[in-house]
């Protein structure tokens, strides 16, 4: 089973968007994988402990923050042909902090709402784990905070009980300095971690990441592709797609035609090398849960067709936004997050079909 732990200042990251890498849209495919099973998110009740101390000191700091940005543009000389423009940003800023307070707060309801749910497994602060924490900084093992090594303490005593053959822990956090060891830079250059040799002692196998995106690159689709070149037949299509719009025959039958044609072009493409360089590397436990989820999707899209109250026209029309706008053909090539989500509202809409048959039924 693959396990995940993300830290609070990640999950902060998210609440305030001040950094890429952490966007809502990545923890909404963190969600739609931990609420399908396709791994088991673990939330030690310190994290939850600092988001709330984070909500009840945001009022202030923002206040802070904003009054030295504030400050340092109202410090700034400027033409006197611009000085309202000054002003304007003066005034834009107080709205700014309002309008990041609000966004904030909105997030946090979400992001709270899922930790305290039942698709989360929560680490409780018990007086062994604070001990056990208090007695690795007194040994002077790493990590060297109270609240890290609460973290640490409460992954392995989970860990101690688990059952899984073969567990693997996904470890997100900004706190490199802590919890993990930089590694030689790749051919990329960019920074590359590992988790620290002596805090991995008493945990599975362990990866190290410093941002939601990074995490989730356990779960890749046909979207993660570079579109595919051309081919002689694909110029020949594009030719004569400018051709017709040259003319002014973009809204005719061949038109379109040609358009779809190109589009099949490519999903053919993106789906063989979804197949070729993607599927092969992903865990197989997900790949196991890519196919079950698909079989599952395509079984309850028979039963909305073959139910009376589906029309060919007006409920085909309104697919794609159940389908989350994947074609229905490409479902099994995109990340396991829209997958899932898909499943779950396809569920929805069969639903709906099989509730408006009862109604036929009875008239």
């Amino acid at each position: 089973m693959i396990y995940a732990f993300v830290d609070a200042n990640i999950l902060i990251r998210v609440l305030s968007q001040g950094k890429p890498g952490c966007e809502p849209e990545l923890f909404e495919d963190l969600r739609a994988l931990v609420a399908g099973n396709a791994f088991k998110l673990l939330v030690p009740d310190v994290v939850r402990f600092e988001l709330e101390r984070q909500m009840r000191d945001l009022p202030r700091e923002l206040r802070v923050r904003f009054g030295e940005l504030k400050s340092n543009v109202n410090q700034t000389s400027v033409w006197s042909e611009i000085a309202d423009a000054k002003e304007s940003i003066l005034e834009q800023l107080d709205s700014l902090r309002e309008t990041k307070q609000q966004g904030w707060r909105d997030r946090f309801a979400n992001v709270d709402a899922f930790l305290r749910s039942d698709h989360v497994t929560r680490l409780a602060y018990t007086p062994d784990i604070m001990c056990r924490a208090k007695i690795r900084l007194m040994r002077g093992d790493k990590p060297k905070k109270d609240q890290d090594a609460a973290i640490i303490e409460s992954l392995a005593a989970f860990f101690e009980t688990c059952t899984d053959d073969h567990p693997v822990l996904l470890f997100c956090s900004e706190n490199h300095t802590d919890f993990a060891v930089e590694l030689d830079p790749g051919l990329d250059r960019s920074r590359k971690f590992a988790m620290d040799p002596d805090i991995v002692q008493g945990l599975p196998q362990t990866y190290y990441f410093l941002r939601l995106d990074e995490l989730l690159k356990i779960d890749q689709g046909y979207e993660s592709l570079p579109k595919p070149p051309e081919d002689e037949a694909i110029a020949r299509a594009n030719a004569r797609i400018r051709e017709l719009e040259d003319k002014g025959y973009d809204n005719t039958d061949e038109y379109l035609a040609t358009v779809e044609e190109i589009e099949d072009f490519y999903d053919r493409r993106l789906s063989q090398e979804f197949l070729a360089n993607i599927r092969p590397h992903l865990p197989e436990e997900l790949r196991k849960k890519r196919d079950e989820a698909c079989d599952h999707i395509e079984e309850m899209l028979k039963k909305c067709r073959a139910c009376h109250s589906w029309d060919n026209v007006s409920s085909e029309s309104r697919l794609s936004e159940w389908l989350e706008y994947v074609p229905e053909h490409m479902i099994r090539y995109t990340t396991l997050a829209k997958i899932l989500r898909i499943e779950e509202s396809i569920k929805r809409y069969l639903l709906i079909h099989e509730e408006m048959d009862d109604d036929l039924d009875d008239t």
